[in-house]
């Protein structure tokens, strides 16, 4: 017998958004899409216990409407989400995106999902009172599952000095404290 040939995952044919119909969506849904394809062509059938979905500025948006894989534990990482943006980046049909988030974060309070959305307090794109008010419809939306952290003195791109490790700090302990309460057996 000759050595095993790796197989390569393709995208299946019961992907929420066939390729061919790609084209003719807002952008973010088709990379929403691809989050999806992963799931099912690459950690499904692994049966991770717990996954994290993270993205950081347009990254975060199109992880931000991906619905979670049925029965896996999963929890939503969103950096420097471009809010005011929102509708330059998805060709002004920013109301998908909109509504994903917030059935997202409300799917939450049921689903024991956590959410941690993170900016910095100089973001050049989205005002910090602006940031401000959403994370706080977002944390009322979410119950306890959403948090929120502003990063004092780190901007969009998290360039200034020492300001990126304060961000990874608190995504640190946050990580960790979803691991405790999921060690401790309440859930998330």
């Amino acid at each position: 017998m000759g050595p095993e040939r790796a197989r390569v995952a393709r995208p299946s044919r019961a992907s929420p958004l066939p390729l061919r119909a790609r084209a003719n969506k807002p952008s973010g849904i088709p990379e929403a899409s691809d989050y999806e394809i992963l799931f099912s062509t690459l950690l499904l059938p692994l049966s991770p216990p717990h996954v994290l979905l993270a993205g950081y500025s347009f990254g975060a948006l199109a992880a931000s409407i991906c619905a979670p894989p049925a029965g896996v534990r999963t929890s939503y990482l969103l950096l420097s989400y471009p809010l005011s943006v929102l509708w330059a980046l998805t060709g002004f049909r920013a109301s998908p995106f909109v509504r994903g988030l917030e059935e997202g974060v409300k799917r939450g309070r049921t689903t024991g999902e956590r959410w941690l959305v993170v900016w910095g307090d100089e973001d050049q794109f989205t005002g910090v009172e602006r940031l401000r008010e959403w994370g706080g419809r977002l944390r009322e939306m979410g119950g306890g599952g959403v948090e929120v952290l502003e990063v004092e003195g780190a901007d969009h791109f998290w360039g200034a000095r020492g300001r990126k490790r304060g961000m990874m700090e608190g995504v640190m302990r946050w990580l960790e404290e979803g691991m405790e309460n999921r060690v401790a057996g309440d859930g998330m």
